[in-house]
């Protein structure tokens, strides 16, 4: 009788360790998803601005609405400051920009 007493506490703590350890792994595994997650955002961002300043280079010409639109994507606004063009791409919650000194190509700072 006593040896089923042990067994029990045995296996109730083996599935408790066992339980721990896979919350523990799917914690992990969820933060490390979530920094993936943000960093594609980021790439996608700045790729979205990219193909905004490659575009705006073809032509010259800025999208009526001020705003270039890459579907699933993400999206690239254009503002003009202070005599430099301002292309902010835009995926996620994640944004990133690029200036155009007097809106020529040529003079491109990424920030």
């Amino acid at each position: 009788m006593r040896n089923r007493g042990i067994a029990l506490l045995t296996t109730l703590a083996v599935g408790v360790i066992l339980t721990i350890l896979a919350v523990s792994l799917l914690a992990l595994y969820y933060e490390d998803f979530s920094a993936q997650r943000v960093q594609q955002h980021s790439i996608q961002a700045y790729w979205n601005a990219r193909s905004a300043v490659e575009r705006y280079s073809q032509n010259r010409q800025l999208p009526p609405s001020g705003r270039y639109d890459f579907a699933e994507a993400g999206t690239c606004s254009v503002q003009e400051v202070k005599g430099e063009l301002v292309f902010e791409g835009r995926s996620g919650s994640s944004n990133q920009k690029i200036r155009l000194q007097s809106g020529n190509p040529a003079l491109r700072a990424e920030n």
